[in-house]
């Protein structure tokens, strides 16, 4: 039997982790948060391109159209509950999917209200919750999260679907993999992920200085720059003799198409965890320059 899906998405990363996972994802109702979120329209409308017929775009629309989904025990909720509108759905069966570290992290952030108006610990962590889809890439440190988690391999996934299911998301997410694959051939073997610790935690040049650490014993013309979507940096000026790719794709799929890469550098972006499998790429995480920096050394 078909599964009623409702889905809730504010990241492009968890819902390409719900497209990995969720054979049949085109048959959702997606509800978009507007404010504050990464999921830009080109995405949107690629995705009803591609099938999807049922979209909601505001919390007004969720209202204008409660009536059809106002059954509970008919659909269940997918997503991250830390979206805005995502109390109006916490009497239904609800589905986290994983945001990044913050579902492996052990202290809980009081984040928004439940439904009897007490505080409710997101990212899985609230009784609302009934499972947690995780990809395992860290350890899971709190307890609420452990008992409710269910763990996926994003490679294993990704295996079992066909080429052009491949293709389609590839397309969705804007990802080119001839380029990359021309960009690899031409020597350019390094990639360094950026973090936005810029404005609110560091100021653009400690920023720079961390990744002008990094890189400072790398020839740069074989390095790679991919910032993080919020990081505004112009890292052209600082570092000219790099290239700097903004294509805003979940980076998971240069490793699940297997872009030969030598070298991941990065402080502690989340996309450098659980890619053990990525043959013959060196991993580096390097969260002590972090460490060093605010303490001011």
């Amino acid at each position: 039997m078909t599964e009623n899906k409702i889905g809730i998405f504010i990241t492009q990363y968890s819902l390409f982790l719900y497209m990995l996972f969720v054979p049949d994802w085109k048959n959702t109702c997606f509800i978009y948060q507007v404010e504050n979120a990464r999921i830009n329209l080109c995405i949107k409308h690629k995705m009803k391109q591609c099938g999807v017929k049922n979209t909601i775009n505001s919390i007004e629309e969720v209202f204008e159209r409660k009536e059809k989904y106002n059954d509970k025990e008919k659909y269940i909720v997918y997503g991250q509950d830390h979206a805005t509108i995502a109390p109006l759905f916490f009497w239904y069966r609800f589905i986290c999917i994983e945001d990044g570290t913050a579902n492996y992290l052990a202290q809980p952030v009081v984040f928004t209200k439940g439904l009897e108006n007490e505080p409710v610990f997101p990212y899985g962590i609230s009784r609302y919750i009934q499972k947690i889809y995780l990809t395992g890439r860290l350890e899971i440190k709190n307890e609420e999260v452990k008992k409710k988690a269910v763990l996926f391999d994003i490679k294993e996934c990704w295996d079992r679907k066909t080429q052009d299911e491949k293709l389609e998301i590839m397309w969705i997410f804007g990802f080119d993999y001839n380029k990359f694959m021309e960009i690899v051939r031409k020597g350019r073997n390094v990639i360094l992920l950026t973090q936005d610790f810029y404005p609110r935690y560091l100021t653009e040049q400690a920023q720079i200085h961390i990744y002008q650490e990094l890189l400072k014993d790398i020839d740069l013309r074989s390095v790679v720059i991919k910032p993080h979507p919020e990081d505004k940096i112009c890292y052209e000026k600082y570092f000219p003799g790099c290239m700097v790719i903004r294509d805003n794709f979940p980076f998971e799929l240069l490793y699940l198409t297997e872009v030969p890469f030598r070298r991941v550098i990065t402080v502690n972006s989340t996309s450098a965890y659980g890619l053990e499998k990525w043959d013959g790429v060196e991993i580096e995480t390097h969260e002590e320059v972090l460490h060093n920096t605010y303490a001011g050394t």
